[in-house]
């Protein structure tokens, strides 16, 4: 049976060409699923990856994955 479901997105906030991740342990830790994209590059407002939840609702499941998402901070190399 499925169960209510909700996705948070990871944006890059520079222009980088050189992208590493940070605080994923942390993320997974709330029960949430975190997928990178592996794009070799960041600008601002990109899509990097996103963080998904489940929970008994779907208010639950968005603030889960919102802060799953929080938790994951993207470093730049230059």
């Amino acid at each position: 049976r499925a169960r209510p479901a909700a996705s948070a997105v990871i944006l890059a906030d520079r222009e980088s060409d050189q992208v590493s991740y940070d605080g994923l342990a942390e993320a997974m830790g709330e029960g949430a699923d975190i997928r990178i994209f592996a794009k070799p590059t960041s600008r601002p407002y990109r899509r990097m990856g996103v963080a998904l939840a489940t929970a008994g609702d779907t208010d639950e499941a968005r603030a889960l994955a919102r802060e799953a998402a929080h938790k994951v901070r993207i470093t730049y190399g230059d």
